[in-house]
């Protein structure tokens, strides 16, 4: 079975929430006020910055892309741990058609496995499938580890990413690669029927 993912790197540079986060650090400082303020216009800003919008993390001014963040964080916090999954033990169907998962305990990448495995997908995706840098590539999978890797792989060689929700089936997967005229797309095993 498929192990399911949890944040971690991908959550701090792609600014995802979900899943359990294992930061390595607070580069955008800390929450302890209103989350924003309100700029002219009705544009609402961070209230942690007092209303300015930071070009780049504190302590990561360097770093002008989410591809340098990466390549940085997995220096500073190499063997860190970053992206955790969980062993699918048992999948079982309610009554009423919800999904029931048993998971086993965590298992992690580190931040420099993440920034590796992530950069020999991106490198693997050139190779093996002829697409270019701006190219557009889909993702249509569920939010786990993989997908997180296909996203950071797809960025880390200046590849477009056109995201599908792993719930709209056949139809809306087939109208979201059309509409992004997709050169490839990345599927969840589960969602390969399609």
């Amino acid at each position: 079975a498929a192990p399911l993912a949890v944040g971690g790197l991908a959550a701090v540079a792609a600014g995802c929430a979900y899943g359990k986060l294992v930061p390595p650090s607070c580069p955008y400082g800390t929450h302890d006020g209103p989350a924003a303020v309100e700029a002219d216009g009705g544009v609402f800003k961070p209230a942690v910055t007092h209303g300015a919008v930071r070009e780049a993390p504190e302590g990561y001014e360097a770093c002008k892309t989410v591809n340098d963040l990466r390549d940085e964080v997995a220096e500073r916090f190499a063997m860190r741990p970053c992206l955790g999954t969980r062993q699918l033990i048992e999948q079982t169907t309610d009554a009423k058609g919800f999904e029931k998962l048993t998971l086993g305990g965590y298992s992690y990448l580190t931040y420099a496995e993440f920034a590796r495995n992530a950069k020999l997908f991106g490198a693997g995706l050139l190779a093996k499938t002829g697409i270019a840098p701006r190219d557009i590539v889909t993702v249509y999978a569920e939010t786990k580890a993989e997908w997180m890797l296909a996203l950071h792989g797809c960025m880390s060689v200046n590849v477009q990413v056109a995201t599908v929700y792993a719930t709209l089936g056949a139809e809306g997967a087939s109208f979201a690669i059309n509409q992004t005229s997709s050169k490839v797309c990345v599927a969840d095993s589960k969602l390969l029927k399609v």
